[in-house]
């Protein structure tokens, strides 16, 4: 991709039990057109692995975290890729200016000056762009309204989607719909030879979440264009707009899918050190689009579920919450806690187990039998014993 607005990304890795570990993007100069070199970040190596590559490490991380008895956690790795933003020789773009009249009126309402967030409703001084549920509250549309003059308020025109609309963005002439389709809904029909007993399991419908970026020409209101179309695989996340260059991040978790951009699997990068790795993997993609050329650029990690999104004018910070190593340590202390007052054949039975769920399975039931007050009584000495960590 040749533009002369690209981004590094970086990722620090921060560890501790129960901190945030936070993503950091940095600008700075457009890299070379060709595959980046392996990056680093935070003192951690990572590699770009092709989508063939993951399966072998996915199933290794699956026989590895079966030994915990858990399947979730979140870790942050990351790596350089070229994404958009203004190079430092340049000065920053600006919009594009539509046809509107000087009258002023309000913008969104964002956290940082300068960086637009999505909405429901956009304005630009004439029209207005509202998303909204259609009649049926089921389908979406996105209306353009002619809105000043007021006395020459009217409705132009109208976009429906089969979707949930995310967001919206107006850029000069370019209008931006961020969307998400709705999982299918099956229909269940009685069944005339069911027992009156029976309850038939719950049908399963596939569904792997996509995010779509869609951008119309809104030159002419009243007949609004498709002209740029980007389906990422993953739920929305948020977005941002700064300098003419949209940021959505998107994030999937699943055990057997790598996510695909407009049909192609994408290329994950992922930590050298396996041991920053958790199963099942969340993929976090960061799709930018230039709206000034439509050129577009992703970038997907493999890390923990987004849960906080800051981006300033220099950084795009992205937040996961890691639970691995808090889960692990509570186990850890519980057991240092009970075993010396386990019965001995409670003891032996833990002892013979392989895998920590095991252990944790075996003492579980012995909890459970306890008389509540020694219940609590070892839950407040397990806690005592967390204080110290």
């Amino acid at each position: 991709m040749a533009s002369t607005k690209a981004v590094h990304v970086s990722i620090v890795l921060i560890s501790v039990l129960a901190a945030a570990l936070v993503a950091w993007i940095g600008y700075v100069n457009p890299p070379p057109q060709t595959l980046p070199e392996a990056p680093t970040g935070g003192g951690v190596e990572f590699k770009l692995m092709r989508a063939g590559e993951l399966q072998e490490l996915l199933s290794d991380l699956e026989s590895k975290y079966e030994a915990y008895g858990y399947r979730a956690g979140a870790i942050t790795v990351g790596a350089s890729q070229g994404l958009y933003t203004t190079g430092p020789e340049e000065e920053a773009a600006q919009p594009p200016s539509p046809t509107v009249t000087s009258t002023p009126y309000s913008s969104t309402n964002v956290q940082v000056e300068g960086i637009d967030e999505a909405d429901v409703v956009k304005l630009d001084g004439t029209y207005m762009y509202i998303a909204k549920l259609s009649e049926d509250y089921y389908d979406c549309v996105v209306c353009i309204v002619k809105a000043y003059p007021p006395d020459e308020m009217e409705l132009l025109s109208t976009l429906h989607f089969d979707s949930a609309v995310e967001g919206l963005y107006v850029y000069g002439d370019k209008l931006v719909v961020l969307e998400t389709p709705y999982p299918p809904i099956r229909i269940l029909k009685e069944s005339e030879e069911a027992e009156p007993s029976t309850v038939p399991p719950p049908p399963y419908v596939e569904y792997k979440p996509t995010t779509s970026i869609m951008v119309y020409d809104v030159t002419d209101k009243s007949s609004p264009q498709l002209i740029f179309e980007l389906n990422v695989t993953g739920y929305y996340v948020t977005s941002r707009l700064k300098d003419g260059v949209l940021y959505v991040v998107s994030e999937y978790c699943g055990y057997d899918v790598v996510p695909l951009v407009n049909g192609t699997e994408a290329d994950v990068w992922v930590p050298k050190d396996e041991e920053l790795l958790t199963y099942p993997p969340t993929y976090v993609t960061i799709a930018t689009v230039d709206l000034d050329d439509l050129q577009h650029e992703e970038s997907t990690y493999m890390i923990g579920g987004v849960s906080r999104i800051y981006m300033s004018h220099e950084n795009l910070y992205v937040v996961t919450v890691s639970y691995e190593r808090i889960f692990r340590v509570m186990a850890e202390k519980l057991l240092e806690v009970v075993e010396p007052k386990l019965p001995q054949e409670v003891l032996e039975e833990v002892e013979s187990c392989k895998y920590l769920y095991e252990k944790m399975d075996v003492i579980g039931r012995w909890f459970s039998e306890l008389p509540e007050d020694e219940q609590l009584n070892i839950m407040l000495e397990v806690v005592g014993q967390l204080k110290d960590v």
